[in-house]
């Protein structure tokens, strides 16, 4: 068990290891699971200390070049709906970019 800012943070006892439960016992647990809300649905910073805490620790936290290496493998090759794209082009419209963004993107 971690404590940050008065906060505990358990660390599960499987945390890492493959091949733990049988294919059965997964099934089982999910189907269990089935149809119950998550915890934290709907939970905003806002709504809830945890969620605010959590956002605290996080900001500004640098990520080694491995890291944000592996992070971007994972997101090749994914398909975004259309919706997400619509998404994506609201927030970039009326971005300003800096001279050298510009530049970069000129070049490809």
């Amino acid at each position: 068990m971690v404590k940050i800012l008065k906060m505990e943070i358990k660390i599960p006892w499987n945390k890492g290891k493959k091949g733990v439960y049988s294919e059965e016992s997964l099934k089982k647990m999910s189907e269990s699971r089935k149809g119950k809300i998550p915890w934290n649905k709907g939970l905003t910073k806002e709504s809830d200390e945890r969620i605010r805490m959590i956002s605290e620790i996080n900001k500004g936290r640098k990520y080694s070049k491995e890291t944000l290496k592996k992070m971007s493998e994972v997101k090749k090759g994914k398909k975004l709906s259309e919706k997400t794209k619509k998404k994506l082009s609201k927030i970039q419209k009326g971005r300003k970019k800096s001279e050298e963004t510009k530049r970069r993107m000129s070049e490809g």
